[in-house]
């Protein structure tokens, strides 16, 4: 069953990032602020770090953490490989928004955005890796839910202050930047009480009946070998027992009859 639950969040990890870079060009406003929309899908990443890291371990975590880097990285390779496509038609500004988020035209070529590839791939990865190492040392010391929050929580935090400095430092400032960051905060503890409500869902676990293994077996077997038998002592048989109680008989009536006939 764990090795189910860790196929499912290691798969929703690389959907989630593959989803976000899309996701990404779209923006919705709250609070008279633009947020990627990629942002209400992206957290679910730290779920699945999270509960692998339950599950599985810290070491399969971080596996499952540099896959996902790993993807990131390859998904904007390939956006710009697409965008510098040969022949490729004019469209709309709606329909081009990978080009508009994504690309940069220098010298008549399309480069992936720095600044986003930046803030992404670094803030995914440090974000990762605090959320591995906060998990695994706060869940020693108290409740798992508890560890998760915190964890996830710092995480987003993050994150989000790495991926907002890159991207809107510079370009977003006074209100508007303040505004970005606590709308950021806003919904990241929103996410955070999600993730630890569905990482006691998914983290779950059930006792299971030790497993004797063949080693186990032969080691046993092995240890009852080596012990030195002990040796006891042949019991005596009736039969003996009978002849020499007749051998002392005969000695007595012998040495009898020989009293008698002196």
């Amino acid at each position: 069953m764990y090795k189910v639950r860790k196929s499912f969040f290691t798969c929703l990890m690389m959907a989630v990032v593959i989803l976000s870079v899309i996701a990404s060009t779209k923006l919705t406003v709250i609070f008279n602020i633009p947020i990627a929309c990629s942002f209400f899908i992206f957290p679910l990443a730290y779920l699945s770090i999270v509960v692998i890291n339950d599950l599985k371990g810290a070491k399969d975590a971080l596996i499952t953490l540099i896959t996902g880097v790993g993807i990131l990285i390859i998904s904007y390779l390939l956006i710009a490989l697409v965008l510098n496509l040969p022949n490729q038609i004019d469209t709309i500004n709606e329909a081009n928004a990978i080009q508009l988020l994504y690309g940069q035209e220098i010298n008549g070529m399309y480069l992936p955005n720095i600044k986003i590839m930046i803030g992404s791939i670094i803030g995914l990865l440090a974000a990762g890796l605090s959320l591995i190492g906060i998990y695994s040392s706060a869940s020693k010391y108290t409740f798992k839910t508890i560890s998760c929050f915190l964890a996830v929580l710092i995480a987003q935090l993050l994150f989000n202050a790495i991926y907002i400095f890159a991207t809107e430092y510079g370009v977003t400032e006074g209100n508007a930047f303040i505004m970005l960051i606590l709308n950021r905060f806003i919904f990241s503890v929103a996410w955070t009480f999600l993730i630890s409500i569905l990482f006691l869902i998914f983290s779950h676990h059930k006792k299971e009946k030790p497993k004797v293994t063949i080693e186990e077996v032969t080691k046993k077997e092995a240890n009852i070998e080596e012990k030195p038998k002990t040796v006891s002592k042949p019991k005596k048989s009736t039969k003996n027992i009978e002849i020499r109680n007749n051998q002392k008989s005969v000695k007595n009536t012998n040495s009898k009859n020989k009293e008698k006939k002196k």
